[in-house]
């Protein structure tokens, strides 16, 4: 069997931190529309369209083959309440922020 590393989705939060705390760009992977990302519309409590994995994506012992991504940081994987939450905060992007999302098979990510 062959194990396929497969890198799901990068997701990066882009919030306001003050000045001080700021985490330099520099330290970040590229993202955004010239990284060929996603942008989720502005919104407070919503996810993306369903999106099809390139691979089945294994999770506790299920395989799923779609992922939606949501403002609030977190993937859900099916309506069952499958969920990967590696951001979980509540964030409303209608003013200010932005998610970004893609999917990529790049193991480096």
């Amino acid at each position: 069997m062959m194990t396929i590393l497969l890198e799901v989705v990068v997701l990066t939060l882009l919030l306001s931190i003050p000045a001080g705390m700021a985490v330099p760009l520099s330290s970040f992977y590229s993202f955004g529309s010239g990284a060929n990302d996603t942008l989720l519309p502005p919104n407070n409590d919503d996810s993306s369209p369903s999106i099809t994995l390139p691979a089945p994506f294994l999770f506790f012992g299920t395989s799923y083959s779609t992922v939606s991504v949501n403002n609030n940081g977190y993937l859900s994987f099916s309506w069952s309440g499958a969920l990967v939450e590696p951001y979980l905060c509540d964030v409303d992007t209608r003013g200010t922020g932005s998610v970004w999302y893609r999917i990529t098979q790049n193991a480096t990510l």
